[in-house]
């Protein structure tokens, strides 16, 4: 069972002062082939943001030295860079996110870049978007958020898919999908 908390708008309260230190992946702004790539320099405004979880959320944890990725990932990413410029993010910092996507490059095309979840500068987002597999965390609870079952592994549900589907529709609806198609 997973649950859904179906994308109202929240007022962020204003944060002055945070430094990003988050990890540009891609070296070139704009479109791609693959989605919207954007090499954001941390102080720009965003008009939207998708961020997607690691752990739980995109991939497993750790067993033996590996981790296992959602079968549902790739396609799930790729649907919401098509919108929105999308960064993986973690508690565990934005090294998390790099390792992932060195573990599974094909992931790479689709990422902006990767942040730990309290060093993002959610101030400079207009309007914030996250799927995620708990929804402890503040940074979290500062997005429209959608919150999956945790994956561990083994047989994988189409939730991530789904959640993906409906920020993207969530998006268009609102008419804040960079979506050029």
């Amino acid at each position: 069972m997973w649950s859904i908390f179906v994308l109202k708008r929240k007022k962020v309260k204003k944060e002055w002062g945070i430094h990003s230190k988050g990890k540009s992946i891609n070296s070139n702004y704009g479109e791609s082939k693959r989605g919207m790539i954007v090499d954001w320099n941390g102080r720009d405004r965003l008009r939207v943001a998708i961020f997607v979880d690691v752990d739980g959320t995109l991939a497993s944890p750790y067993r033996n030295g590996k981790r296992e990725l959602r079968s549902s990932a790739s396609k799930a990413l790729e649907m919401l860079s098509d919108h929105a410029p999308l960064f993986l993010w973690s508690i565990a910092g934005p090294e998390n996110g790099l390792r992932l996507l060195k573990e599974f490059p094909h992931l790479k095309p689709f990422v902006s870049g990767c942040y730990g979840k309290e060093e993002f500068p959610f101030n400079l987002v207009d309007n914030p978007f996250c799927i995620d597999d708990e929804e402890v965390d503040d940074a979290v609870l500062k997005c429209s958020h959608i919150i999956v079952d945790t994956f561990m592994g083994g047989k994988n549900s189409n939730q991530l898919r789904e959640a993906a589907q409906l920020i993207t529709q969530q998006l268009t609806n609102e008419g804040l999908s960079c979506d050029k198609s």
